[in-house]
């Protein structure tokens, strides 16, 4: 397939210099993983019972003791599903038509039950939340070492929950109940309850989705330290934070490998990532439009090719004041002034647990906010407060001139409208109709009003009305099932929308189409509020930020002012765009590939 492709397909309009790269690393990695394995996989393919067509087409390739592989590629293209045959649940508990060999440690994964590879393999879901089982940390370690054979000594279980919480972060949370968690806590209490088994292999499927700067950072130390005991890690993922460590890359398209190799010989050319469905470094697309070679793909090899290129930084007007940046946005009117929201020295804790602690801050009609903090920094809990889902401990909020503690859910759903961050807790109908549909059913629309709310929320998420009766909102990905969320919130006609990690899971290519609906809503009126981890989107769509650190509001500025305070940053600990690092250099802070385009200009002898 990799032949097929370099010789016919979007590979060969590459420069010889980089096929031979791509052939070298190919090659290379592919020869020394053969001769010593872990897990080895040769001509799998799986076709789901209700799909038709495979998933996956004649998969093959190898890993080593110790190795970390990150496998990219486009939503659909068949990393799910390749996780789940690893450990056996595909094809045991997966119904669907299975070929091919797949063998962990010589054993294969079609001979042995899913609960006698569980030792041997690790897995970690996207959705995170379906593996919770117990009501505490420590129970949920403790579970899948219940069932061993033969049973672990009561001096070996404590050691290996002590160690797997120290691994994660998680050691001062024992006996805290998962669900007062924020979603990044309950992401690494899952991989610790993984880790407790000591996996010699242990596959993530998006394991930092839902993980702050400190705790992606964290992550990659426990990606360290697992391959300095000689674990071996497979891990999706569409962030490219974590391809600096791994030993390889494999990119699936279509159920198929079609490029193996090296992480440089990958981030260093931006059209081979775009042509697998990535999306590239941001500062390797600014150097690529200037002829730059090699392209740099960290801040410091890019200030030393600045430094040779003698870049010069010229900001114009139209970067300064967002022209560039947020477009031609409408313009402020005296109405705006008004506040839509009114937060007021609001707190809020659960049981003996203060999550938030005297908050105060307004909301103008039109905003594009965003709000920004570590996991557990209480921002999902403001959320929930914002749209009446939650009561403040003390303090008020003010929704449109209404207290929400004493206005019904039905009236203010009209006006604060609240998208999950998994589509999936929020979906239930069996039709999109019958989901879009349900809310303004609820409100007491006429048939003829509900049809037209269903048909207008629908076009504004960029999602057919005809066939929506028929259609099942769980046979659609994850992007399209994100809409469908959105659209049923946009069915009360709410004034604001609250999105609460709306990309996370999703590809470059969805993520630019959730977000340009997202930013259109925002242009036609409404007022948009996004809890997100991404500074990247935060950089190219925010009008202002809100920066929360342990239940309290510490900054509220735009983009640019938040990310030029290092003191801020430190505090919150975020991780700025790699933009505007290199452009503090010059003592600007840009924010957009854009913004550098427009504003530096090297300066050839």
């Amino acid at each position: 397939r990799y032949e097929d492709i370099r010789k016919s397909g979007s590979l060969s309009d590459q420069p010889s210099s980089l096929l031979k790269t791509c052939d070298s690393a190919f090659k290379d990695g592919t020869s020394k993983n053969l001769r010593h394995s872990l897990l080895e996989c040769r001509g799998l393919s799986f076709q789901y019972a209700a799909g038709s067509q495979p998933v996956l087409r004649h998969v093959s390739f190898s890993l080593a003791p110790g190795e970390l592989v990150v496998l990219l590629g486009r939503s659909g293209s068949g990393k799910s599903t390749l996780c789940y045959a690893c450990n056996g649940l595909i094809p045991h508990l997966v119904p669907g038509t299975f070929s091919g060999t797949l063998r962990v440690k010589g054993q294969s994964t079609v001979d042995d039950p899913v609960w006698k590879q569980a030792g041997r393999v690790g897995l970690v879901f996207q959705d995170f939340d379906t593996q919770l089982v117990a009501t505490t940390v420590d129970g949920e370690l403790l579970h899948p070492l219940e069932y061993r054979d033969p049973p672990l000594s009561s001096d070996e279980v404590r050691r290996r929950v002590v160690h797997a919480l120290s691994q994660i972060g998680l050691a001062d949370c024992a006996y805290r109940d998962p669900m007062t968690m924020s979603g990044g806590q309950r992401q690494r209490l899952v991989m610790a309850s993984v880790l407790v088994q000591e996996p010699e292999l242990l596959v993530l499927d998006e394991p930092g989705s839902d993980l702050d700067p400190a705790g992606r950072a964290q992550l990659r130390e426990v990606l360290r330290n697992l391959q300095k005991e000689g674990i071996t890690v497979l891990m999706t993922e569409h962030d490219d934070g974590y391809l600096a460590q791994a030993d390889r890359v494999l990119v699936l398209d279509q159920g198929e490998i079609v490029w193996e190799g090296k992480p440089e010989a990958l981030l260093r050319h931006p059209q081979l990532m775009r042509d697998c469905g990535l999306r590239p470094l941001a500062l390797t697309e600014c150097f690529e439009e200037w002829g730059v070679e090699p392209l740099p793909i960290s801040v410091e090899e890019a200030w030393t090719q600045a430094e040779a290129l003698n870049l010069r930084l010229y900001p114009p007007s139209a970067v300064l004041d967002d022209t560039l940046r947020l477009g031609n946005m409408p313009e402020r009117s005296p109405s705006m002034a008004l506040s839509l929201i009114q937060v007021e020295g609001v707190s809020f804790q659960y049981e003996d647990q203060v999550v938030l602690d005297d908050v105060s801050f307004t909301i103008q009609p039109g905003d594009f906010l965003a709000l920004l903090g570590q996991n557990g920094s209480g921002k999902s809990t403001l959320a929930r407060l914002l749209n009446g889902l939650l009561t403040p401990t003390h303090g008020r909020i003010v929704v449109d001139g209404m207290d929400t503690r004493t206005t019904s859910m039905n009236e203010l759903a009209k006006r604060v409208g609240l998208v999950f961050q998994n589509p999936d807790h929020q979906i239930f109908a069996d039709t999109v109709w019958e989901e879009v549909a349900f809310s303004a059913k609820n409100m007491g629309c006429s048939k003829d009003e509900i049809a037209v709310r269903v048909q207008e929320s629908l076009a504004a998420v960029g999602l057919p009305f005809e066939g929506s009766r028929d259609l099942d909102p769980f046979s659609l990905r994850k992007g399209e099932r994100q809409r469908i969320a959105v659209a049923s919130v946009l069915a009360t006609r709410p004034t604001v929308l609250i999105v609460d990690e709306p990309t996370t899971g999703l590809d470059p290519d969805e993520t630019d189409r959730m977000m340009a609906m997202i930013r259109q809503l925002n242009q036609q009126g409404h007022t948009i509020v996004m809890i997100t981890h991404s500074m990247r989107l935060v950089a190219a769509y925010a009008r202002r930020c809100l920066l929360m650190h342990s239940g309290r509001m510490i900054a509220d500025g735009t983009p640019r002012e938040i990310f030029a305070d290092p003191g801020l940053i430190r505090a919150a600990s975020l991780e700025i765009p790699d933009i505007s690092r290199f452009s503090q250099r010059w003592g600007q802070t840009l924010l957009t590939v854009e913004e550098v385009k427009a504003s530096c200009m090297p300066v050839f002898p």
